[in-house]
């Protein structure tokens, strides 16, 4: 069965609802459906507002960190220190509880 944003939705939104829809898995431990999800997502990034594209490039990074890629927490840190200094302070505050997230799960 198709969604609604499957028949009738743009591009930009079908990525968007894939980023959710990967967050959701994500978050209910579903690592495998929310690596997949994820990947279809990255595959339409450019469409994504500046905000989305940094909280699918946080999903890519506790994916990562979950599945042991080195430096991903560096990865997240950085990006995280990139956007407070784009002057961001919400979206870093969500970056920087992601990279503690994917600590913790590395422990």
């Amino acid at each position: 069965m198709e969604s609604a944003v499957d028949l009738v939705g743009s591009p930009l939104h079908r990525h968007e609802f894939l980023l959710l829809r990967a967050q959701l898995h994500y978050r209910q431990g579903d690592l495998a459906t929310a690596e997949k999800l994820c990947g279809h997502a990255e595959e339409g990034a450019a469409l994504l507002s500046y905000c989305d594209r940094v909280r699918l490039e946080t999903l890519r990074g506790l994916l990562d960190a979950r599945t042991g890629i080195p430096d991903t927490l560096q990865r997240l840190r950085t990006l995280a220190t990139t956007i407070r200094g784009a002057g961001a302070p919400d979206l870093a505050a969500e970056v920087w509880r992601a990279a503690a997230e994917g600590a913790a799960a590395q422990e």
